[in-house]
């Protein structure tokens, strides 16, 4: 009966490691993408936008300051 309860126990310990590498993965693409959404994303969209606007190409318009 003992063996049968260590290979149960070895196995849950197993299956536990398991979801713990499948957590932290979890975890890190989550704050990665939330930075990503938040901060990368409205950063590049801004810049694209002022190179856009110092070209006088905003808004699909081709006046050129002088």
């Amino acid at each position: 009966m003992d063996c049968e309860e260590d290979e149960i126990n070895q196995n849950k310990r197993w299956v536990e490691g398991i979801m713990d590498a499948f957590q932290d993965g979890l975890a890190g693409g989550m704050i990665s993408s939330l930075l990503h959404i938040l901060i990368v994303t409205p950063v590049i969209f801004l810049w694209l936008r002022e190179r856009e606007f110092k070209n006088g190409t905003l808004f699909g318009t081709s006046i050129r300051r002088e």
